[in-house]
């Protein structure tokens, strides 16, 4: 009975998912430029040979600069599109930096 236990519990655990293992398979990384619409803030980037805009539903107040061109990694958001804002998708942004 004990060790039909202890094999029960080794199996349970081996088959277990692992949190945190994010292999950053949705992430991308590109270059684009900030532009600041009527009614959101977005960037326009160019992915896969083909031109995007982005809402970033969290980039710091430090990039939120008209024509700015930054580096950055994004991957796909399920957070609202905001009203009045026309654009192809909706991101989350993450190691920004500003390109000279």
């Amino acid at each position: 009975m004990k060790s039909t236990f202890i094999f029960l519990t080794l199996i349970l655990f081996a088959c277990g998912t692992s949190k945190g293992n994010n292999t950053g398979q949705d992430e991308s990384k590109t270059t684009g430029k900030i532009f600041l619409g009527d009614a959101c803030v977005y960037i326009n980037a160019t992915v896969d040979g083909k031109p995007i805009s982005m809402y970033p539903i969290n980039l710091e107040e430090q990039f939120k600069v008209s024509d700015l061109k930054i580096s950055f990694d994004f991957s796909p958001s399920r957070a609202p599109q905001p009203t009045d804002c026309v654009v192809d998708r909706v991101v989350t942004v993450s190691n920004v930096f500003i390109v000279k």
